[in-house]
């Protein structure tokens, strides 16, 4: 049996057991996947994160510290509704909790325990003294023998309790994890002299566990069927093969380049001798494993698939078809329902009685859950828990209004009346990726890189353009001194590299001369452009403020104009608040224009009218709220992409527009004085929509738009568009 990868079919070997059929399948678990590497991870976020919501109910719901939080389910609920940052707003909970008083009691005192634990991990030390302070921190937990009386009373299976103590061995024994981390560590130097961050060493922690070798629960027997990769087996041949899971993103793999650059990058990177695969070599090494794979039969090949509304079969499978004449190869279809028989009559085993009532029960098109055979079978034959999973699991469908879709209830904004325009579009945008980032906390870890990620382009950006133009503000620049203007561009960039190295932002390596010449190139284009853009008929504006806040504490970079005042927002009696910062206002006259820049696309015009680009409009609010005086007015403002160099979307003053060079050839945006009222109307009313959602709790997976490429809540999200429902039994949903 070939597969792309054996670790997504563990559970073949109990299948096959279930049959009496050997299979020769390793039993291998990862250490990163281990109950006590997840807790380590879940006690330093705890630590670091001074108690927050999520970190302490992960730590809380690990089955390690059954000995210390009985009934973490119970602080789970009884923290639904408070909210909470810190460890100084748990103590809001414990009125809350269910049941009698001494059970409560019991509960209180876990969790301060917990939280003692928790607090005697020190925040910075040699790479000893945290493995101590971790070292005794699992012990005091009593592992061992947690894990062996949950074997004695039968809850813990042998192979969960053989997994539990080879984890145990290798992060606290004598030559685990946190022992390694010293020893690679002194490689160094004086591993005592050297002092990390807690954080640090959770990365380098991190980055041991993902180099260890997996836990061996089971070594595979001599003989039986042969699970292979065919990135791992060569120069054999077997008589049948039959190659699995030939499906689109199992096999081949989907390409995860690195997203920072394209191929045209990738190849000024070979130049330099840093070898990235491209979209085209990932594709040929899945090509040719699938040739390995085929190779390996000398009598039979069988492939198989799975088709259904949401799941495509691989491109390897219409290749082999066309191989062979019309008819010449053999294909045979199933569906879930022939797995079991039809007639009760025919059922021969409990399992094919239990598989044949939950698909009566659930299939959507035949649900009957009320026959004797559905309640005989989740009564008897199923796990205890197995009736809640299925009811949460409906629960999670996108027509039901429950947690699991964001709709929790209860006070979310915590009575807050301040927020920020990157927040209220992001719950514009999708309420439920709102919840899971800014409630949930499931923005991603991520360590320092090499390469400068996207934020820190941006800030090299938005610093550079800033430092430039304000020695320049109110000055039109000239084309006879494009080559003095790119000398400072160029000695800006520079010193703001040298400024996010020394900080730590980014690590010098050899990528660093690249990304500067490439991030210099595109500002020198920039400035053609915005040269050729000032000199134009029209309307001359010239540069005025740069980094402009509004409701923000004055920090370094800022311009001195900005105001501690956030924009006031009313609508019937109510108000919200709003802060944010002007990337740079251009004047001209008595007429001002706002600039946000964008690093490559810029919302359209119909954004803001769909309710989801509220960062041009709120701004030019804020512009005419503080810096309109009588006599002063906004002509507009809109986006600015710097590696596009255009200007695109925004609000614009409709009898202005063809004195505005990159707005006389357009319609959109450009508005009269009517419609300037009426979409600012409109945005002030969506403010207070996406404001009353969130003090509500009201999170629904249902975005404005197509789901971008990557979302935080793609995991947990079940969003699908409606034409998008699969009717078919088994059929799953499409994440965020």
């Amino acid at each position: 049996m070939v597969v792309r990868d054996t670790a997504r079919y563990a559970d073949f070997r109990l299948t096959c057991r279930d049959f009496g059929i050997p299979v020769a399948l390793a039993w291998e678990e990862e250490l990163a996947e281990a109950p006590l590497v997840r807790l380590l991870e879940s006690a330093i976020a705890a630590r670091l994160d001074q108690g927050s919501r999520q970190s302490v109910l992960n730590l809380a719901k690990s089955p390690l510290v059954a000995n210390i939080l009985q009934d973490p389910d119970e602080l789970e609920r009884a923290a639904a509704d408070v909210f909470i940052r810190s460890w100084r707003d748990w103590p809001k909970i414990w009125d809350r909790v269910a049941g009698d008083e001494p059970a409560a009691t019991e509960l209180r005192k876990g969790f301060i325990r917990l939280r003692r634990l928790v607090g005697s991990l020190p925040k910075q030390g040699s790479c000893g003294q945290m493995a101590r302070a971790l070292k005794d921190f699992i012990a005091s937990l009593d592992i061992p023998a947690l894990l062996a009386g949950g074997y004695r009373c039968q809850s813990l299976p042998p192979h969960r309790l053989k997994a539990g103590l080879l984890a145990y061995e290798a992060v606290v024994g004598t030559e685990g994890i946190l022992d390694s981390i010293e020893q690679e560590v002194a490689v160094f130097g004086d591993p005592d002299q050297m002092i990390f961050t807690l954080r640090k060493y959770l990365e380098l922690f991190r980055k041991a566990v993902a180099a260890a070798k997996p836990l061996n629960l089971e070594r595979p027997p001599d003989g039986g069927v042969q699970v292979v990769s065919p990135a791992r087996v060569r120069g054999t041949a077997f008589g049948a093969v039959f190659i699995l899971g030939l499906t689109d993103g199992e096999f081949p793999l989907p390409a995860r380049e690195n997203w920072l650059y394209d191929d045209r990058d990738r190849a000024a990177f070979n130049e330099l001798g840093l070898d990235l695969p491209t979209a085209v070599s990932r594709r040929r090494e899945e090509d040719l494993y699938f040739a390995v794979a085929a190779a390996l039969a000398d009598d039979l090949l069988v492939i198989s698939c799975r088709e259904d509304a949401e799941t495509m079969p691989s491109p390897y499978v219409d290749e082999v078809m066309r191989l062979f004449a019309k008819g010449a190869v053999e294909t045979e279809k199933y569906n879930v329902n022939q797995l079991f028989p039809e007639d009760y009559d025919a059922v021969y085993s409990a399992k094919e009685l239990t598989g044949r009532a939950l698909l009566d029960a659930f299939d959507s098109r035949s649900a009957d859950r009320s026959s004797p055979a559905v309640g005989y079978a989740l009564e008897h034959l199923v796990d205890g828990d197995f009736a809640r999973r299925l009811a949460a699991e409906a629960e999670r469908g996108c027509a039901a209004d429950s947690p699991y879709n964001g709709m929790v209830g209860g006070d979310r904004g915590g009575g807050k009346n301040e927020f920020s325009i990157t927040a209220l579009e992001d719950y514009a945008l999708c309420p439920f990726a709102y919840f899971a980032k800014r409630f949930l906390g499931l923005d991603e870890w991520a360590e320092k890189e090499e390469e400068a990620g996207l934020d820190v382009i941006g800030t090299i950006y938005h610093e550079a353009l800033a430092i430039f133009l304000r020695s320049r503000a109110g000055e039109i620049l000239r084309p006879e001194r494009l080559e003095d203007y790119a000398r400072e561009l160029r000695a800006a960039v520079a010193a703001i590299f040298d400024r996010l190295i020394a900080e730590g932002r980014i690590v010098a390596g050899k990528l660093w001369e690249y990304q500067r010449q490439r991030l210099e190139k595109v500002l020198l284009r920039w400035l053609e452009y915005e040269i050729s853009e000032q000199n134009s008929d029209g309307l001359a504006f010239a540069p005025h403020l740069f980094e402009w806040g509004f409701g923000l504490p004055l920090r370094p970079g800022m311009d001195p104009a900005s105001v501690s005042s956030p924009l006031p927002l009313n609508l019937e009696g109510r108000q919200v608040n709003i802060v944010g910062k002007v990337d740079r206002i251009d004047k001209v006259g008595d007429k001002l224009v706002m600039i946000d820049y964008k690093r490559k696309s810029c919302p359209p015009f119909r954004k803001l009218t769909q309710g989801v680009d509220l960062q041009a409009a709120l701004y030019i609010m804020a512009v005419e709220e503080f810096l309109c005086p009588p006599g002063t007015e906004v002509a507009g403002g809109g986006y600015y992409s710097v590696e596009g160099r255009k200007k695109e979307g925004g609000m614009w003053r409709g009898e202005l527009a063809d004195a505005i060079r990159h707005r006389a050839a357009k319609r959109d945006g450009n508005l009269s004085r009517e419609e300037w009222t009426a979409v600012q109307d409109m945005v002030r009313r969506q403010v207070f929509r996406c404001v009353e959602g969130i003090s509500s709790g009201r999170f629904a997976a249902k975005p404005a738009a197509d789901c971008p490429p990557y979302c935080v809540a793609r995991e947990i999200c079940r969003y699908r568009r409606p034409e998008q429902y699969d009717k078919t039994v088994g059929g799953d949903s499409d994440g965020c």
